[in-house]
């Protein structure tokens, strides 16, 4: 089918045709502008004769700007001064006046590369007394209710589809930490039957828009972006202290953004060759191009955190000894599986104390000494003993402190944070860090905690992107991101250390390969249904958590959404609930999430994924029932868990007791079942009938088959 363009062209909310539109055209694509603008009116598919429009209404882009002296902030529409083509590109010039005077002057610049169009700001100068903040372009993309199949789809808590003729009028929010910007995933896509466009801005300060209007009872949806060339110090920001939010004033620096503003359009037919096309389509080309992820270290380790104290604490929740018992219980009721343990609250006083000095071991756990044994002792029990560490808070009180490294707020004064133990928390100002005392304590921190492969720092993922408004050393968030938090995290790979940290963001992705908190589901304010859109794109690229805290108790969600969460324990965890995480939640993952995504569907409440290799996935998030197949056998529904976890062992288990079955591999024979305990393993009776293993579980007990 192809869509009539001019079929509202008596409709005069629509935009009008260009008398002399501009043509940027490749073997695939075919992209018309308006040279009064300089925003795309109309897109042509050449493969299928498939057509998207533009900006729908004839809205000009929106620039603002600031006038330094007075001060003076401006958001006026621009219009095309010149605009210069050759061969694929198309340069479009802008002029912004203030008050009569040339303020600032800039370029839009579209590439196109086969069916993809690439947008770029480019050539900024800022006359005297002038600086360029933002350029806005809400409409490069739209499309209408009246369109053939016309959705909208896009990756927030990871991943939600509607139909555009049911969507709710409304636009993506704003986060309260990162205003526009999509921090998890900023791909946002629309599309037809016929054709599919996935936009991803690549630039980490600019916004990604998605929105859905009505214009005479016809939905249109917009897909845009907000190109930052500074971090405007007129806004109030919120910086996660507690507080109100707090606002620049005439002394703020606008900061420089200190990246290059791109923006990525892919024009997508039915990429994966199954005859339709949809939002699949536009998720595999996006996943094709994502970074390939690091490292495989942590794909078969249980990872976990223990709390193990903090000053407000009457006593530790863990200490080392105690640490060395759970290690010891958990290895037993896993089969010695590979662990990862960081602790929390190994310094000082516990957790959040002393920062930014960590030469003292916290003497309640069992000092240095017992530190020392533990991670001897954990390895008997194949674990690695590592730290959950923060490079991002400091304390007055610490033996350490240095205000010259403390990043400051919008209103000039040092960044006082909150109370999140004992004491008051300073955001440090990491790109300053990292060129004073950070890498000797990098260094420190290696030798002296002797450290292996792994380690993990709080917030460093968190708040990949952070600002710093010091006028003697301005920094974007981008600047300390690549000059403090992404140096960090090199010069600990120089000494062998793999890092992780705690929330998926969009900056880290090929970087850091693990965060042990991650998407975990939410409300889409188009009404639309969870998809599995952000685990299809980063299938490869990065693991990630869901909701952070203790063990996760809905494997569905783990199963929907591909995460794989770094819980919390402690000495007072109960086994249950370990085992419980481990095998219904941990083990599923370790099967299945290198499998891609191939197909989606969902009938009433039942959404069903299909993997590659034969597996599927089946979730009914309102009955909270859940399936999951591998090489055409249940490997685990709902509470229980029957799977082969290699040639040489099977495992089953249940929430309830209840009798379960598994197939005898071939070529195989059992030589003995194990019920495992945190202390010891017992022999388990089991029956082999019709070339399946049958065995009745106790509630909450792994029983283990070895294979001969």
């Amino acid at each position: 089918m192809t869509i009539d363009l001019n079929s509202n062209r008596g409709n005069s909310v629509y935009r009008k045709e260009p008398q002399l539109p501009i043509l940027l055209q490749s073997n695939a694509l075919q992209v018309s502008y308006d040279s009064q603008d300089g925003l795309p009116y109309q897109y042509l598919m050449k493969a299928n004769n498939n057509s998207f429009w533009g900006e729908p209404y004839g809205a000009p882009m929106e620039v603002t700007i600031c006038q330094l002296d007075p001060r003076k902030f401006l958001t006026t529409a621009i219009s095309v001064s010149k605009f210069e083509k050759n061969e694929n590109i198309i340069d479009f010039h802008f002029e912004t006046f203030f008050e009569a005077a040339i303020a600032v002057s800039f370029v839009i610049r579209y590439t196109l590369e086969a069916a993809a169009l690439i947008v770029t700001l480019e050539e900024v100068l800022e006359h005297a007394g002038y600086e360029l903040i933002e350029v806005s372009m809400p409409g490069l993309v739209s499309v209408r209710e009246d369109e053939d199949g016309a959705w909208l789809a896009h990756g927030n808590e990871g991943g939600s589809l509607v139909t555009l003729k049911e969507a709710e009028i409304g636009a993506l929010p704003e986060d309260p930490y990162f205003g526009k910007v999509l921090a998890a995933l900023p791909v946002v896509m629309a599309g037809n039957k016929n054709g599919a466009c996935a936009l991803e801005v690549q630039s980490f300060l600019d916004g990604t828009l998605l929105q859905v209007d009505a214009q005479n009872d016809q939905r249109i949806a917009l897909l845009g972006t907000v190109k930052t060339y500074r971090v405007n110090g007129s806004q109030s920001y919120n910086l996660n202290d507690g507080n109100q939010r707090n606002s620049g004033n005439d002394r703020t620096p606008n900061l420089l953004a200190e990246q290059k503003s791109i923006c990525r359009l892919d024009f997508i037919g039915d990429h994966d060759g199954n005859g339709k096309v949809d939002w699949l389509d536009a998720a595999k080309l996006v996943q094709e191009r994502m970074p390939r992820i690091p490292t495989d270290y942590y794909n078969d380790k249980l990872l976990y955190l223990i709390g193990c104290d903090n000053p407000m604490f009457e006593k530790p929740r863990t200490t080392f000894a105690q640490c060395e018992e759970l290690i010891s219980g958990i290895s037993m009721l896993t089969d010695n599986a590979p662990q990862i343990a960081y602790l929390a609250g190994f310094q000082y006083e516990g957790h959040d104390t002393g920062y930014p000095a960590v030469d003292k071991v916290n003497a309640r756990l069992g000092g240095y000494s017992g530190y020392l044994q533990l991670k001897l002792n954990a390895k008997a029990h194949n674990c690695v003993v590592s730290l959950d560490d923060n490079y991002d808070d400091a304390y007055m009180t610490s033996p350490q402190w240095d205000e010259t490294i403390i990043a400051r707020r919008p209103d000039g004064e040092i960044w006082k944070s909150r109370v999140w133990s004992k004491d008051v928390s300073y955001i440090i100002g990491l790109s300053k860090y990292m060129k004073a005392a950070a890498p000797q304590r990098v260094r420190f921190t290696k030798d002296y905690y002797q450290l292996e492969e792994t380690t993990l720092i709080d917030v460093l993922s968190w708040f990949a992107i952070k600002h710093d408004w010091d006028p003697e050393h301005p920094a974007s968030g981008v600047k300390n991101f690549f000059e403090g938090r992404v140096k960090l995290f090199d010069e600990f790979a120089q000494y062998g250390i793999n890092v992780v940290s705690e929330q998926l963001r969009y900056p880290w992705v090929g970087k850091m390969s693990l965060s042990v908190d991650g998407v975990h589901g939410g409300k889409c304010p188009f009404g639309g249904q969870p998809i599995p859109l952000l685990p299809l794109i980063y299938k490869h690229s990065v693991i990630y958590g869901g909701e952070p805290g203790p063990a996760p108790k809905d494997p569905g969600s783990i199963l929907f959404y591909n995460s794989r969460p770094g819980p919390w324990f402690g000495a007072d965890s109960e086994y249950e609930d370990i085992t419980d995480f481990y095998y219904l939640n941990l083990v599923p993952w370790m099967k299945l999430h290198a499998l891609d995504i191939e197909t989606f569907e969902r009938i009433g409440e039942l959404a069903s994924i299909g993997l590659s290799g034969g597996g599927l996935i089946k979730v009914n998030e309102f009955q909270k029932t859940h399936e999951a197949i591998l090489d055409g056998v249940t490997i685990l529904k709902d509470s229980s868990l029957t799977c082969a976890l290699d040639d040489k062992r099977i495992v089953f288990y249940s929430t309830e007791e209840r009798e379960l079955e598994y197939p005898l591999p071939s070529h195989s024979t059992i030589i003995e079942t194990q019920a495992l305990f945190s202390d010891r393993s017992e022999t388990y009776p089991y029956r082999l009938e019709h070339k399946k293993i049958r065995i009745k579980v106790p509630a909450r007990r792994p029983i283990m088959i070895y294979l001969g």
